[in-house]
């Protein structure tokens, strides 16, 4: 049986907080999972999870979008792959044992834009200084060239006989400014809290082509896609349930609204209506009122007779004060 620490501060930290009950359930089930591993990775399958935390799909995809959506993991849906930011930083590697494990676990990881996030991750002081993680560093650099058709070299462990040899500084590619990486920002950014971008027709092409000719800084583009997945307008939390496609994205004029911040987070919760809207609020309301079958608030006295047929007087004995 293998055992995972989990720290108690979690349940201070505002990103946890402020994720529902189910939520909270998935997360932990990520940090202890036994398809997780010592370096925060964390393969999702969906049926396991399911069982495991007995939510339903609904509820699983719900739980799913919160915690995305509080940046507490980043996502490939491409290989169902999720890895946890800040695993490394409260459960370290610090024996050479664990340094091996992760090693293994980094080769056998499948080809993921995640591997360049895991090292930027580690690159980070607050989980770079803490035990081993450090050691790190050259192994993930070893993988991603590899990955980009690299000819492998040995990488030393600390602890292993033989000569170590550090990899060279890892050269990353800028990504290209064109339909596809567009299309696969869209996925890699705004997936599964919005819809999938499956294939590019020619339509598609066309309308994304236009939009390139207009903004081509990559950059730019990521700014937008994360500017909508942090809009609950534009992610389905609202009564209609509707969410935002790369289509509808891609449309002029929806786009001009993102950019001046129409859906922004609170900018649509509660909005106060003005104009006609407010008129025709006002008439709904009293439309409301005059149906509603208003009761004498009093149809009887204490004494079970109707109102008035007790016939008392001023005077009689009964001291309006009291009431």
């Amino acid at each position: 049986m293998n055992y995972q620490k989990i720290w108690t501060q979690i349940w201070d930290d505002d990103k946890f907080r402020g994720l529902s009950k189910d939520g909270k359930l998935l997360f932990l089930n990520m940090l202890i999972n036994k398809n997780g591993n010592v370096i925060g990775f964390f393969v999702l399958r969906r049926g396991y999870a399911m069982e495991d935390i007995k939510l339903n799909q609904t509820e699983l995809d719900k739980a799913l979008h919160e915690i995305i959506k509080q940046g507490m993991v980043i996502y490939d849906e491409t290989n169902a792959l999720f890895l946890i930011k800040n695993y490394l930083k409260y459960t370290p590697i610090y024996a050479d044992g664990q340094l091996k494990s992760a090693t293994k676990v980094l080769k056998k990881l499948p080809k993921s834009e995640l591997l360049n996030d895991f090292k930027e991750l580690l690159e980070r002081p607050e989980i770079q200084n803490e035990g081993k993680n450090a050691d790190l560093i050259p192994i993930i650099s070893e993988v991603i060239e590899v990955a980009h058709g690299v000819p492998a070299r040995q990488v030393g462990i600390p602890g292993d006989q033989g000569q170590k040899v550090s990899p060279s500084p890892l050269k990353t590619e800028q990504p290209k400014m064109n339909i596809e990486g567009l299309v696969e920002t869209w996925n890699h950014l705004c997936v599964p809290i919005l819809p999938q971008v499956m294939s590019i027709p020619k339509t598609r092409e066309t309308t994304i082509r236009a939009r390139l000719k207009e903004r081509p800084d990559l950059e730019e583009w990521k700014g937008i896609f994360t500017k909508i997945v942090t809009s609950p307008t534009l992610c389905g939390e609202t009564q209609s349930g509707w969410r935002a496609t790369f289509d509808w994205v891609m449309k002029p004029m929806n786009l001009q609204k993102i950019l001046e911040g129409n859906y922004d987070r609170g900018n649509n919760a509660n909005k106060p209506k003005t104009g006609m809207d407010a008129l025709a609020e006002f008439v709904k309301t009293q439309k409301e009122k005059e149906a509603i079958p208003i009761e004498p608030a009093f149809d009887r006295n204490q004494l079970g007779d109707e109102d008035g047929a007790c016939d008392l007087q001023p005077g009689d004995g009964v001291n309006s004060d009291n009431f």
